[in-house]
C-alpha cells in the first residue's frame, strides 16, 4: 500500500482528493466529478476501515466533525 512512503491513510487521502471519493450515482451520490468534504470523509471511513480490517485485523474510523451538515457544501476538488 505504501506509495512514495505514504501511510495507508495518506494514500487514501490522495486518492480521494484526486477523484476516487466522488460519490457514484448508484450509491445515491451525485457523481458530478467534484469532491466535497462529506464525500472525502465517507471515502476515508470506508477505505481506511476496510484496509485496516484486512491488513491489521483491527479497525480505524476517521471522524468528520462539522456543524449544520455543511460538509456537503464544502467543495474540495473540481
Amino acid at each position: 500500500m505504501r506509495r512514495g512512503g505514504r501511510s495507508p491513510f495518506a494514500e487514501f487521502l490522495v486518492r480521494g482528493v484526486t477523484g476516487q471519493a466522488d460519490a457514484k450515482a448508484d450509491e445515491n451520490g451525485d457523481h458530478n466529478h467534484r469532491v466535497n468534504l462529506q464525500e472525502l470523509a465517507d471515502y476515508l471511513v470506508n477505505s481506511g476501515d476496510q484496509w485496516t480490517s484486512a491488513n491489521r485485523a483491527d479497525t480505524q474510523t476517521p471522524m468528520l466533525l462539522s456543524f449544520n451538515n455543511e460538509a456537503s457544501t464544502v467543495e474540495l476538488v473540481r
